[in-house]
């Protein structure tokens, strides 16, 4: 909230500049939220173990 407020005092935005006004240049951040939502729905990058894997972390473990 720093940077909409010193563009405003300084004259480079108008004073009615909002952050829906803004939201269209935060490529990065809208990226990241779709990604994120993307494999919050779909499971993308999870790892599922197979009972033979968990065995041998078991076994590796010493359980």
């Amino acid at each position: 909230m720093l940077v909409p407020g010193i563009s405003i005092s300084t004259g480079i935005v108008p004073a009615n500049f909002g952050m829906f006004q803004a939201m269209p240049y935060f490529f990065h951040g809208m990226g990241l939220f779709l990604v994120m939502l993307i494999a919050i729905i779909t499971g993308w990058g999870r790892e599922y173990k197979t009972e033979e894997i968990i065995k041998e972390e078991k076994a590796i473990m010493g359980e």
